[in-house]
């Protein structure tokens, strides 16, 4: 894209959610799976993602949310009255 835009968002933000399911399912329960049965292993060590999926998706205060609360309202919605509402509620 020549600019960043909402589709890039939403690119990332798959992107980000895939890792997490990587990092879910794999991973942390690969480890656990090698720690309960007792095999030596060298744990791995990885960036949990969480909080960049739960800035995105969490419920009334993620951009997501912001998103579709600017979308509802009353009056002309703008790039502008979206970004004074994602500096208030982030």
């Amino acid at each position: 894209f020549d600019k960043n835009g909402f589709e890039q968002f939403c690119i990332n933000y798959c992107n980000e959610k895939l890792q997490q399911l990587l990092i879910e399912r794999t991973l942390k329960a690969e480890q656990a799976e090698y720690e309960m049965e007792g095999i030596e292993w060298e744990p791995i060590q990885y960036f949990n993602n969480k909080i960049i999926c739960d800035l995105v998706e969490e419920r009334h205060k993620g951009i997501i949310s912001i998103l579709d609360e600017e979308c509802i309202r009353p009056g002309p919605a703008t790039d502008l009255s979206f970004l004074e509402k994602l500096e208030e509620k982030v």
